[in-house]
């Protein structure tokens, strides 16, 4: 039933898991949890992992690693390397069954809140297999910024390319500096950076409450995730330094759609807006809000 599968809770995250491992277990709580998604991404998940061990920070973190049902040895690579280094890390192999499909694809969506409800720290940052780190000093500074400024989300530029060697800087039509849930009410303000982003949840229980409460009517969830963070009067911060890489490659779940899937994937998230934004818009504001979003359509069909 689909009301068992949307659902975090600890007897539907047993029944979903095929295979699990946790290496270095400890009671000892993280300062920071480390969301890694991944679905066969065996030629790349050593060098995602490793990034996160190379980071240079003065606190515990720990590592959930979610496979989306792999067909390859991500499960395996995942474990031996994680056996090798020295922070805990949670690996979870989701069964097939148990994977949420659109189109014949699996979305990654009901992997990425698995692993976010399973978080035991209030920070959390998050990294696709296939993507990595290229600083190690990337999580101290975002850390630094949130505990200076209070922010509640801290995103950076990217670099991105088939590989590190022939990677570009990832454009960004967003500034750096400050924003705010208003930012967010057209466009995704910390655009395509979700493999830079850190995030503060005090409330991480109510926070994939309603993720799941909008879980069908949107087509990935870093968008409404932010969103929710932001709804609750914090602020976010956009960094000018490149912190991560993005990796195009054929199978990836994003750089693989057409054009026109994309962008009506953006549609469909700014039509769940109103969610967010129900106590600010009424009678002839929401209906230019709604033009507005119907116009972004059409700029990012243009712009291809």
């Amino acid at each position: 039933m689909i009301s068992d599968l949307l659902s975090t809770d600890a007897t539907a995250i047993e029944r979903a898991t095929k295979r699990f491992e946790h290496v270095h277990a400890t009671e000892e709580a993280p300062t920071l949890s480390v969301v890694v998604i991944c679905f066969n991404h065996a030629p790349f998940i050593e060098a995602c992992l490793g990034s996160i061990h190379a980071q240079d920070v003065p606190f515990r973190i720990e590592v959930i690693v979610g496979d989306d049902g792999s067909t390859d040895d991500s499960f395996e690579r995942c474990v031996a390397f994680s056996q090798k280094g020295q922070i805990e890390t949670r690996i979870y192999e989701w069964s097939r069954e148990a994977k949420w499909m659109r189109h014949g694809r699996g979305t990654g969506k009901l992997n990425f809140l698995r692993c976010y409800a399973l978080a035991r720290a209030p920070y959390v940052a998050v990294l696709d297999g296939d993507d990595l780190w290229i600083r190690p000093d990337k999580l101290r500074l975002q850390w630094d910024l949130m505990q200076r400024t209070g922010a509640v989300i801290v995103a950076a530029n990217s670099v991105e390319g088939p590989d590190l060697e022939h990677a570009q800087p990832r454009p960004n039509p967003f500034p750096a500096g400050e924003f705010t849930k208003e930012h967010f009410r057209e466009r995704n303000w910390t655009g395509d950076t979700t493999n830079t982003l850190l995030l503060h949840d005090v409330n991480k229980e109510e926070t994939v409450r309603m993720l799941l409460s909008e879980f069908l009517s949107v087509p990935y969830l870093d968008w409404p995730l932010q969103l929710v963070l932001l709804s609750r009067g914090g602020m976010g911060i956009r960094m000018e330094e490149r912190l991560g890489f993005y990796r195009q490659q054929p199978q990836g779940w994003y750089s693989s759609k057409l054009t026109i899937d994309r962008a009506l994937d953006a549609y469909l998230v700014r039509s769940i807006l109103g969610y967010f934004f129900q106590d600010e818009e009424a009678g002839p504001s929401a209906i230019e809000a709604k033009n507005r979003v119907r116009m972004a359509f059409f700029e990012e069909l243009e712009q291809g």
